[in-house]
């Protein structure tokens, strides 16, 4: 029953309430179109329909310049994804990043705070979003901190394992 349920993930549980005791979590989205930034992206290769070439060769170029367009909004992701970990460094405990669901979503994070903190975290938050006007940036919380608690059958399994 519960009681053999709690007896068996103590360990798991004790630890996941020593670990998020007196915090909270915040949760941070960056959005903007890279390619519209004023980044400048430009690719190691000029790569242009050359024109009077076969539709093979033409089609072979389009998707030669796509993937170096792609691998250089990525670096410029990179760069701003640093610079946001930079702005808001010494502001929290933990985060936890998902991975980015779209072309134009730069970065989606959960971010553990000390509660008597949170005003320093959202102070750099409002230096970050006025650091970088061409994003879009999201802040939702304060919230209990769901996001960095450690799933106790998973715990329990990997000890046995």
């Amino acid at each position: 029953g519960i009681l053999s349920a709690l007896s068996e993930h103590y360990p798991v549980l004790s630890e996941n309430l020593d670990r998020v005791r007196g915090k909270v979590e915040f949760g941070i989205r960056a959005m903007g179109d890279i390619g519209s930034t004023g980044a400048g992206l430009e690719c190691a290769w000029d790569i242009r329909d050359p024109g009077g070439v076969s539709p093979g060769t033409s089609y072979m170029s389009g998707k030669i310049r796509e993937y170096m367009l792609g691998e250089a909004a990525r670096k410029k992701a990179g760069e701003y994804i640093e610079a946001i970990n930079s702005l808001l460094s010494g502001t929290y405990i933990e985060r936890s990043v998902e991975k980015p669901r779209g072309a134009n979503h730069l970065l989606a994070a959960a971010y553990l705070v000390e509660r008597d903190k949170t005003s320093a975290f959202t102070d750099a938050f409002e230096r970050l979003r006025a650091s970088f006007p061409e994003l879009k940036f999201l802040l939702s919380g304060p919230w209990p901190p769901y996001n960095f608690i450690q799933d106790c059958a998973a715990a329990t399994w990997e000890k046995k394992q």
